[in-house]
């Protein structure tokens, strides 16, 4: 372990694009996550679950006006990808764009219990702007330990649809308050 408290997550991820003025509406409808009336760039994070509740994706997205970005931080960005292509209508106004790749970059403190604070997300092919704070760059067993401390199921053998995210630790990427959504029938008799 390293003797700071604080260190670097880094890493490049999977990320999806899509616009529309349809983008906010759609996604709330399509994830765990109560996005009506929340405010651009703000990071936000859910799941995406199969129709029996079981989580396929654990996403962290923003919204951008008409547009969002949408990093998968668990799961398959090409299944996600698949099926948002199923569900889609022209009537959502909709569209997919791209899957590229984005590098996110998380401060850790080791000694808080906190799980997704302190996030940031810069192009690969750009300089990482929280570098040049001095905070060591984690080892994957300091990162691998954080996240088992902090339940944070991001293996393929946790999520594989077949677990809810009450089962996995996730309740609190569920908003309990929204309405029709993926499974979220299921959720509601658990």
């Amino acid at each position: 372990m390293s003797n700071n408290k604080e260190v670097l997550w880094t890493k490049n991820f999977p990320l999806l694009r899509i616009h529309g003025d349809g983008t906010q509406s759609f996604l709330h409808g399509q994830t765990t996550s109560d996005l009506f009336n929340k405010s651009s760039e703000d990071f936000y994070r859910g799941c995406w679950l199969n129709p029996d509740a079981g989580v396929k994706a654990v996403l962290e997205f923003r919204l951008l006006g008409d547009r969002a970005e949408i990093l998968v931080l668990a799961g398959d960005i090409y299944e996600l990808n698949t099926g948002f292509e199923k569900v889609l209508f022209p009537a959502d106004h909709v569209y997919l764009d791209s899957i590229d790749s984005v590098c996110r970059v998380q401060k850790i403190d080791l000694d808080s219990a906190q799980r997704f604070d302190n996030v940031f997300w810069f192009q690969s092919d750009k300089p990482n702007p929280v570098m040049s704070d001095g905070i060591p760059i984690a080892k994957d067993n300091e990162i691998e330990k954080w996240r088992i401390e902090r339940g944070l199921p991001f293996s393929a053998k946790e999520i594989n649809g077949k677990y809810n995210p009450y089962e996995l630790g996730l309740s609190n990427l569920v908003s309990t308050d929204k309405g029709c959504y993926l499974g979220q029938e299921v959720l509601a008799k658990l």
